[in-house]
């Protein structure tokens, strides 16, 4: 059972990377980690781990897919 936001991102980030080296694919991940941790299903997915209730309240977003691939704030890894 995944984020349907994860899983959108995911697709949309597999699509992207078809074509691209080791290091774009490894940075464009990093943004995109640091952009879906603030996301609310980011945190219900951690809630029904840790208190074991397994059935995350998830809250699918619409969302800017482009927001997701941008530079985040902490930079880049330089890789």
């Amino acid at each position: 059972n995944a984020s349907p936001t994860c899983m959108a991102v995911t697709l949309e980030a597999l699509k992207r990377g078809k074509n691209e080296s080791l290091a774009e694919c490894l940075e464009r991940e990093f943004a995109m980690s640091m952009r879906l941790i603030t996301e609310p299903d980011f945190v219900a997915g951690v809630n029904a781990v840790l208190s074991k209730q397994r059935v995350p309240a998830w809250q699918p977003m619409l969302f800017e897919e482009e927001a997701f691939f941008q530079e985040c704030a902490y930079g880049k890894l330089g890789l």
